[in-house]
């Protein structure tokens, strides 16, 4: 990226909210000389801002960007480079650290043995809770009854082994949460181990999580199976809480599925190692009877809960996949994709020896009573030894997995706020660039913007000419496809011109960031030499836009393939003004804004808060907002006219090129009869928003908060 003057500020974006306390920027100059710097967050805690405090000389810079996820503690680290009045080299533009760079590796080995050790433990205590039905914890893994009771010495003492696996499992939880601690704050100060545990839901989890594991275990050891249970099913929960499943959309969905899975692999794979280290062992020292007994006993008994929870950890682990992924290439494309493929491998196959020594071998030692083939007894105990083992290869790629963010949150690479405008194949501004016989449309392609200028072909066809640009609105050259297309060619950095020999009213164009594949729909269908049309039928709907009395609007704002802001407003002339706020489905706050006054409430706070609207300056004005969108409804394309049973509705497209902000593509879907904005879709640098409006003069009441519930002034 080259910008033509020294920025004012420096901005990274993520996709999601960020450890505040240990999430940083950090920019060098020409020679690696520290740029004296002021760093803050904004926008809800998604952005880290940069502020210069001198000018910057002409020269190549880096930024290096080091973020936590306030949600799942994941850490994630890169650089990205920009010029001031000079051009950044195209191998050094942005990279991002690999998930097991440095001591990532050995982080993720650290986890996959606590995964391991607390399946195992979990899946002890679980079972005991199912089956040992009031006796001793360790009866269900005894064989052979004595005078109809187990023999006490052998069921504590395999209880106590799951006791100590629960306290290995309480020191490697330990040991991997200040790993984790570690790596995100750079240090184990008694300030970056406060950051990482106690100011943010991830960190809180996790204390939770070694914390109702240290109570599980307690009460293990005095063997109270079903109570360790609880403790068992709250530290797995707080364990999804702890993870990507905390990030993830719809997320009580999300958070619901992880723990079904964590509990049904403790159940099944921790049951599994149990039976493993009780029996094979001790197998080759048994009698015939003896073997027949652990068959008909031990493993019948856990296989009445062992196919359910298989049953339950597949289904459950189908649901996180599809959240987590987002996509099926996303599974072959990308390196969390890649993991989860093995994990599913190494699942798969375990599954598949059970299936083999419990369904099809075990009948058939059973049900030969006093012989069965010396052979194939052997190879039942071989696959029910080999189970363990694959089982450690599970808690490894689970433990390599939490080091990957998920496909669906692919983070935002930072970006300069201030930038050069023109598209390198293009000699003049994007709006400029737009021939009177022309229509530019954009939409949103993963996290990219797909821009296309369209030309009617006189031999009929379409001439189309293609802009793909990142977050900052420059231009990323990415792998493109226009399905339908001939006649592709290069025109520049991520610029291409492509040949249609029919007129389609939507062009689909396919690109790829990241490893994932986007598919960006561009409505391309317009009533060339209109544009006086449309400019008539725009200014007639402006005008009557500011007549309007009340209006509600939807609308929903992401920066790319993220969880979406959606906001709700509420608007009443001449100057009252209502919205509440989320992130998805998470409430984050709602404000209430009369004439001078502004109050605003944070979700799950109870008290409102007073203030002067824009700092006391001006009172709001309705009219502000009903005619928001009219500065940049220039250049303006008729596209679609429908008549309708209530008047004449009209689709137009505009581009206009905005100071500070750039390119400004939007659609807009007008009810030219009635005179209102019906739909809006805008898509600029690192905003794609649309907003549904209606309800048109259907009377509003909007008030101030009740006077008991507004925060008390500091004078006051």
């Amino acid at each position: 990226m080259e910008l033509s003057s020294s920025p004012a500020q420096i901005t990274a974006t993520f996709s999601e909210p960020l450890n505040q306390q240990l999430s940083n920027l950090a920019v060098t100059g020409p020679g690696g000389s520290p740029i004296r710097a002021r760093v803050r967050t904004a926008a809800g805690g998604t952005e880290l801002i940069v502020r210069p405090f001198s000018q910057l000389a002409r020269g190549i810079y880096q930024v290096r960007w080091h973020s936590v996820s306030a949600d799942d503690g994941h850490t994630l680290d890169g650089t990205y480079y920009f010029g001031v009045q000079s051009s950044a080299p195209q191998s050094a533009t942005q990279a991002q650290a690999s998930a097991l760079a440095g001591t990532g590796w050995l982080r993720a080995l650290l986890r996959g043995a606590f995964d391991a050790l607390l399946i195992v433990f979990g899946g002890g205590v679980l079972c005991a809770a199912l089956l040992a039905r009031g006796r001793e914890p360790g009866a269900w893994l005894i064989a052979k009854p004595t005078n109809g009771r187990p023999p006490p010495a052998d069921a504590r003492r395999l209880w106590r082994g799951t006791v100590r696996v629960g306290w290995l499992a309480v020191l490697a939880g330990t040991l991997t949460a200040l790993a984790e601690a570690g790596n995100a704050a750079g240090s184990l100060s008694a300030h970056s181990l406060h950051a990482y545990f106690f100011t943010n839901t991830a960190g809180e989890a996790r204390v939770a999580m070694v914390s109702a594991l240290l109570l599980a275990t307690g009460l293990a050891a005095r063997r109270t199976a079903r109570r360790a249970g609880v403790f068992v099913v709250l530290a797995l929960l707080a364990l999804s809480f702890s993870g990507h499943a905390n990030s993830a959309h719809p997320r009580a969905l999300a958070l619901g599925s992880d723990l079904v899975h964590l509990l049904a692999a403790s159940v099944w794979l921790g049951g599994i190692a149990h039976i493993a280290w009780a029996w094979l062992p001790r197998v080759g020292l048994l009698d015939q009877q003896e073997r027949r007994a652990v068959l008909a006993g031990v493993l019948a008994r856990f296989g009445r809960i062992a196919l359910p929870a298989f049953l339950t950890l597949a289904l459950a682990g189908i649901v996180n996949a599809v959240i987590e992924l987002g996509s099926l290439p996303a599974l072959w494309q990308t390196g969390y994709g890649r993991v989860l493929a093995v994990k599913i491998v190494l699942v798969g196959s375990i599954a598949l020896v059970s299936y083999v020594h419990a369904i099809r071998i075990r009948p058939r030692l059973l049900a030969a009573n006093a012989d069965p083939p010396p052979g194939l007894e052997r190879r039942h105990w071989r696959l029910l030894a080999g189970e363990p083992l694959i089982g450690a290869g599970v808690a490894l790629a689970a433990g390599v997995l939490v080091a990957f963010p998920p496909p669906r949150n692919q983070p935002v690479p930072p970006v300069a706020a201030q930038r050069t405008l023109t598209v390198p194949s293009v000699s003049q501004p994007l709006s400029a660039a737009v021939a009177a016989d022309e229509l530019s449309v954009a939409e949103e392609g993963g996290p990219l913007i797909v821009a296309a200028w369209v030309k009617h072909r006189s031999h009929g066809g379409l001439s189309v000419r293609l802009h793909t640009l990142g977050t900052d609105e420059q231009p990323l050259d990415v792998p493109t496809s226009v399905p339908g297309a001939t006649d592709i060619a290069s025109c520049g950095l991520g610029c291409r011109t492509v040949q249609i020999a029919s007129s389609p009213t939507v062009l689909s164009v396919q690109v790829s960031d990241h490893g994932r594949r986007y598919t960006a729909r561009l409505p391309i269908h317009w009533q060339a030499g209109a544009d006086a049309l449309a400019r008539r039928l725009l200014a007639r709907v402006e005008t009557g836009q500011l007549e309007l009395r009340d209006v509600r609007i939807h609308e929903i704002l992401r920066g790319g393939p993220t969880v979406p802001n959606i906001t709700n407003y509420q608007l009443q002339a001449p100057d009252r003004f209502a919205f509440t706020l989320n992130r998805g489905s998470q409430p984050l706050g709602e404000t209430i804004i009369i004439a001078a006054n502004e109050w605003e409430r944070t979700a799950g706070k109870p008290r409102w808060e007073q203030s002067q609207y824009g700092g006391g300056t001006q009172p709001f004005s309705a009219e502000s907002y009903l005619g928001w969108w009219t500065p940049y409804a220039e250049n303006p394309r008729l596209m679609d006219v429908e008549h309708t049973t209530t008047g004449l509705v009209v689709d137009i497209a505009t581009l206009s090129e905005v100071q500070d902000l750039g390119p400004v593509w939007l659609r807009l879907r007008l009810d030219v009869t009635h005179r209102r904005l019906l739909r809006l879709r805008m898509i600029t640098a690192g905003h794609f928003m649309t907003q549904e409006w209606g309800a048109f003069n259907r009377p509003l009441a909007i008030q101030p908060p009740p006077a008991g519930e507004v925060q008390p002034s500091a004078a006051g």
